[in-house]
């Protein structure tokens, strides 16, 4: 091969002088670590929390009722569920379910009553 063949820049070949070199990584500084920091999230969470807690004056039957941010919410989703919104019901009926699990921790205290969920497979007809 002859200097003249070693120099041909095009399809395939590209400057010599924009190549890597040997031993140099192409992200020097890596991936950036994850930021999961804690205290952050629960300032985050009580700041949420605390934001849901503030009210608003809505337009209910005809009257002006003043209730808090999450109960409109709630209000909001269980009325698109009734009109047939699939996301809204699966999420009421997932939040049901997780507030059914959570009450029913100790048949004591339902009466006697223990809630057994049952999954797809141990409901066949």
């Amino acid at each position: 091969m002859t200097q003249g063949d070693t120099d041909k820049i095009g399809y395939k070949n590209p400057p010599k002088n924009t190549q890597w070199k040997k031993g140099q990584s192409g992200n020097p500084n890596g991936r950036p670590k994850k930021s999961d920091n804690p205290a952050t999230l629960d300032d985050f969470y009580d700041d949420f929390l605390e934001m849901l807690d503030e009210k608003a004056v809505v337009k209910m039957n005809d009257e002006l009722v003043t209730l808090p941010y999450e109960k409109i919410i709630m209000n909001k989703l269980i009325s698109k569920a009734m009109k047939g919104d699939h996301k809204s019901i699966k999420l009421i009926t997932d939040l049901r379910m997780n507030a059914l699990k959570s009450k029913s921790k100790d048949p004591k205290e339902n009466g006697g009553i223990q809630i057994v969920y049952l999954d797809e497979d141990d409901l066949r007809l």
